[in-house]
């Protein structure tokens, strides 16, 4: 599994886990909605700093819990 792969699926994962659909999480962060539905399908090859932390914040985490979980993912598949 490619890191942005993995990635997008820590942020769905979460996302989920907290009852949010993508348009919650859309009106709580920077992005639109085609950015957060690629994003979760892992195809993007940057994400704006300023984007990462409000995603973090939205989803009640940190951008290091995020980054962490999905180069997990990418090790365990």
């Amino acid at each position: 599994m490619t890191f942005q792969k993995a990635f997008g699926a820590v942020v769905r994962r979460k996302r989920m886990g907290l009852g949010l659909l993508q348009k919650d999480l859309v009106d709580r962060t920077p992005f639109v909605q085609e950015q957060l539905s690629r994003l979760e399908r892992g195809d993007f090859a940057t994400i704006h700093p300023h984007k990462l932390l409000a995603l973090g914040h939205a989803l009640q985490t940190t951008v290091d819990d995020l980054l962490r979980e999905a180069e997990r993912a990418c090790h365990t598949d």
